[in-house]
């Protein structure tokens, strides 16, 4: 037996090094930090004051995500590596029993109860998709130009996840694994022409889709072209998340002085609209500070993804990126009335465990990857 330990040990390199926390980038762990801190305070908002229900349970899931980050910077990038068919498989086998096990609420099956808090499979099949492509892309031979064959099994590789999460059916959330996957193939060395083929024939799909959707997932895609049509019932929320972010003017009103959140006309406004709770209550540079943190993060990770020397480093940076970049665009852009209501949270704000710990799940790998990275 220890023998058997000794070699997985040696074979590894050595999975855990508690060094690397050492070595971590901690301007950006303050930015992450000062991200969730300032999601709390909207949820303390949002509840009139009180750090009940959502502002604690938000924290300890903070102090949960936290110490998952640490643990993947000090995993060794190998091992992570390693463990993508894993992850993969898990989060498939996820999907799958959530059908039979899982929560309903306004009758979407994505939640299962593991009574301290209700999991969301769906998230960690982000999490399940950047770590098999990176992994995918570190077995092929690196080429700057791969043919549309070369991107079939990545593309059937998303293709469960992806079907199995609009069944749930959460068409956004699988829309945002397909946006993530085809960001990460892009990158990977697939060729303008490849690209717009694939685009092309997912454009085609796009009747078929149409068809497939849901009443409700249509009367959102309406309603955002035109909220008016139905004021008080489908167009309600984003006409009221508009009202609350104009409201907020440059400055905003001021911390637990939102009108449309404290009196609670904005709907769903400790996850989906938590965006137009600080918009009324800090106004346009309150949002405009917010961005710009969000936007430090996903600099560093692209730049972290620049500079690694090895592909599967370079890939879970870059795919961490892409999933902060489509959460906060997506999240901000419904809010505005910009984009239709999906549902999507924002990262480190929206009040959910699952969502905030896959997110330090990500902002993990983009430390692991600056580390390990350049390591190797």
């Amino acid at each position: 037996m220890i023998v058997f330990v000794q070699k997985f040990y040696y074979r590894n390199f050595k999975i855990f090094n508690l060094s690397n926390i050492k070595d971590i980038n901690f301007f950006i762990l303050f930015i992450v930090s000062l991200i969730a801190i300032i999601g709390c305070a909207l949820l303390y908002s949002t509840a009139a004051g009180s750090i009940y229900p959502w502002a604690i349970k938000q924290f300890v899931y903070f102090g949960i995500g936290l110490t998952i980050c640490l643990i993947l910077v000090a995993v060794n990038n190998t091992f992570l590596s390693k463990s993508s068919y894993m992850v993969y498989l898990g989060a498939i086998f996820l999907l799958i029993i959530v059908k039979f096990v899982g929560h309903n609420v306004m009758g979407a099956q994505r939640w299962i109860d593991l009574k301290i808090f209700h999991l969301q499979p769906s998230e960690v099949a982000k999490v399940a998709v950047i770590l098999i492509l990176a992994k995918y892309f570190e077995k092929i031979s690196f080429s700057v130009n791969i043919s549309f064959w070369g991107i079939i099994p990545p593309l059937l590789i998303i293709l469960v996840p992806f079907i199995l999460v609009a069944l749930q059916p959460d068409l956004a959330t699988a829309l945002i694994i397909l946006c993530l996957s085809v960001m990460m193939i892009f990158v990977s060395g697939a060729s303008i022409k490849t690209f717009i083929a694939t685009a092309l024939i997912i454009l085609i799909s796009l009747p078929t889709l149409w068809v497939k959707m849901h009443d409700y997932q249509k009367d959102r895609i309406l309603n955002f072209i035109n909220p008016d049509s139905d004021p008080f019932g489908r167009g309600y929320n984003i006409i009221q998340s508009k009202i609350a972010i104009g409201s907020g003017g440059i400055i905003g009103k001021g911390f637990i002085k939102g009108w449309q959140s404290q009196l609670n006309f904005l709907p769903e406004n400790q996850t989906d609209f938590i965006f137009s709770v600080l918009a009324e209550e800090f106004g346009f540079l309150g949002c405009l500070v917010v961005l710009l943190l969000y936007g430090i993060i996903i600099s560093y990770g692209i730049l972290v993804s620049l500079q690694a020397e090895n592909m599967f480093s370079k890939m879970i940076s870059f795919g961490a990126s892409c999933y902060f970049f489509l959460h906060v665009a997506i999240n901000s852009g419904m809010a505005s009335g910009i984009l239709p209501a999906a549902g999507v949270p924002m990262p480190m704000m929206s009040y959910g465990g699952s969502n905030l710990i896959i997110s330090m799940v990500c902002i993990g790998f983009i430390f692991n990857s600056a580390i390990y990275g350049k390591k190797q």
